[in-house]
């Protein structure tokens, strides 16, 4: 028949009032409740598909759910997964080159998306990002209101500032010990250092790999493990600095931070869910990483952002109705008006795409918002494996 007589998925559902069914397994975290409204507000107005979530739970990989799944004969038709887990399953997953979303995609946020020159995944909505969190409070009163955290460019401000806020009695900071902190967060600087460059970077990584590098001699492994020194030193649990090392102690770190025991937090601006849970008022911002002494040096003074993970489509046992609502999924939760509130204002985040129209109303994803405008941010290398944070982490925590 001619195109022009060829129904549309929504007109045939429309005349048999059925939809398909199709599941996303979607982190969230925390998040879960307003991610399932999500949902429901996507089945409410969608004449073609009905979703069903399959949340994960909090610090599980959705690459290993996934795994089971498979091994089970039932994966689900749309799931979120981290950039370098991608890789595993790339023969896996549908290329998406038709969804309108793409061409509002915030520059920079595709490339770990996309292998061998395909895109296989789009962002989860949000950019987040990790450096030193503050309590403007704690500033204020150890400092003075017109001390601006932006000012700590280089290691010797860092170092000076640290000193005069530990000799009024206060902590300068406190550092989680979790693997996935110290070595998918702190240590990632490492690789995302290396260059400003996405192919130099993983010219990097592949060297290293294979051996060919060695991290003594190495400038950025130098400057950015000389930081972790000064971070060590002032940390609020250094006499104990593995004390809480589990993935639920971040609620602890939080409340240090904001009933006021210390002024700076290394974490990310996922952070502001648990702080929140403790103080609902104060003000709470996020300045870079400092390192070295020249403050104009890549990577110094600038916030790493990163996408958390990636929209994909299960493209080897799912029908093309599966992967068409599947689509339709995607297009609603990252475009969409419950989309948006979803990673801005339950998600904590900032925009993955450019044309949202809300704005983050939390006072500590706000203040990434001129390191972005300004430029001085840095996309942190993704290609992590899964058992990066369990390996390097481990080291870590026994340098720490």
């Amino acid at each position: 028949s001619s195109s022009s007589s060829v129904a549309t998925i929504s007109e045939v559902k429309e005349n048999t009032s059925e939809k398909a069914k199709i599941q996303a397994y979607l982190d969230g975290g925390d998040s879960v409740d307003a991610i399932q409204a999500t949902v429901d507000a996507f089945n409410e107005q969608s004449t073609t598909t009905e979703l069903e979530l399959v949340p994960l739970p909090a610090g599980q990989s959705g690459y290993q759910i996934l795994t089971v799944m498979y091994n089970a004969g039932n994966p689900p038709a749309l799931f979120s997964l981290e950039a370098g887990d991608m890789k595993k399953v790339e023969d896996k997953l549908l290329e998406l080159t038709d969804l309108s979303c793409i061409d509002k995609a915030v520059p920079g946020t595709l490339e770990d998306g996309t292998r061998n020159g395909k895109l296989y995944g789009v962002p989860y909505s949000r950019v987040e990002a990790f450096g030193l969190v503050y309590n403007r409070k704690v500033l204020d009163d150890v400092l003075g209101e017109d001390f601006d955290p932006a000012t700590l460019t280089t290691v010797e401000k860092l170092e000076e500032t640290f000193s005069k806020i530990e000799s009024k009695g206060v902590a300068p900071i406190v550092l989680g010990p979790q693997d996935w902190s110290l070595a998918n967060h702190f240590f990632s600087d490492v690789y995302t250092g290396q260059s400003e460059d996405y192919d130099e970077r993983n010219t990097f990584i592949e060297s290293l790999k294979n051996g060919e590098v060695d991290l003594n001699s190495n400038e950025a492994f130098n400057l950015i493990m000389d930081t972790f020194d000064i971070f060590m030193k002032y940390n609020y649990y250094k006499d104990n600095p593995l004390e809480y090392s589990t993935d639920s102690s971040i609620d602890k770190q939080a409340q240090v931070l904001a009933t006021e025991q210390a002024a700076f937090w290394f974490q990310g601006n996922w952070g502001s869910t648990t702080i929140r849970m403790v103080d609902e008022e104060g003000e709470y911002g996020m300045v870079p990483i400092p390192y070295g002494s020249d403050e104009n040096a890549y990577p110094s003074h600038r916030i790493t952002t990163l996408i958390p993970t990636y929209l994909c489509i299960e493209n080897t046992v799912t029908s093309e109705e599966e992967q068409n609502s599947a689509k339709e999924v995607i297009e609603f939760f990252v475009q969409s008006e419950q989309g948006q509130k979803l990673a801005l204002l339950d998600f904590k985040g900032n925009p993955a795409y450019t044309n949202y129209t809300f704005e983050p109303v939390e006072s500590l994803t706000k203040s990434i918002n001129p390191f972005q405008e300004s430029g001085k941010t840095k996309m942190q290398y993704m290609g992590l494996t899964s058992d990066h944070s369990r390996d390097v982490g481990v080291i870590m925590q026994k340098y720490l």
